[in-house]
């Protein structure tokens, strides 16, 4: 549902980098249901605004942008990385991406290392019993199965690789 709700965003949403991303987590949030919904679009609105008035982001800004969108996330959900939620996958991908740009990164190999992030993160939360969300209510049972979540973010991490690459 939320590939199709990118993919039916009309020409103009695409104009800037902040108005795709504020576009793009209007859609999500209509698209998907649960609490993803809302958690992405809050993060991609934030991360929109970081963005404003920025027609060629530099890999420092896009890092900015997303920092502020896993803060903004973190803030509305309550939920702290350990906690075996989407944010095991997203805070690491942040950091790193922050400290590439910071090392004079290209973004390509700066993306790459988000994502190796992200996918690490997203690993241990086999081994984390939740204490925010939907799965908190399974406790230990959920041991050995990674955070649908945080999978999910190495999911559309991975996808946009190899944009990123280009």
């Amino acid at each position: 549902r939320g590939a199709e709700a990118m993919r039916a965003l009309p020409a103009s949403a695409w104009y800037t980098p902040a108005s795709a991303l504020a576009a793009m987590g209007q859609a999500l949030r209509r698209a998907i249901g649960g609490s993803s919904g809302p958690f992405y679009a809050c993060a991609l609105v934030r991360a929109a605004q970081v963005l404003d008035g920025v027609a060629r982001p530099t890999l420092s800004q896009w890092a900015q942008a997303f920092d502020q969108g896993v803060q903004a996330l973190a803030e509305l959900g309550g939920a702290q990385p350990g906690q075996r939620t989407m944010l095991d996958a997203l805070r690491p991908a942040a950091d790193t991406l922050l400290a590439a740009a910071q090392v004079g990164s290209s973004p390509a190999q700066a993306f790459a290392e988000a994502v190796a992030a992200a996918r690490k993160g997203a690993e241990a939360t086999a081994e984390m019993v939740p204490a925010q969300g939907r799965a908190s209510y399974l406790g230990e049972r959920t041991r050995g199965i990674p955070d649908g979540g945080a999978v999910a973010v190495v999911c559309w991490l991975d996808a946009l690789e190899p944009v990123i690459a280009r």
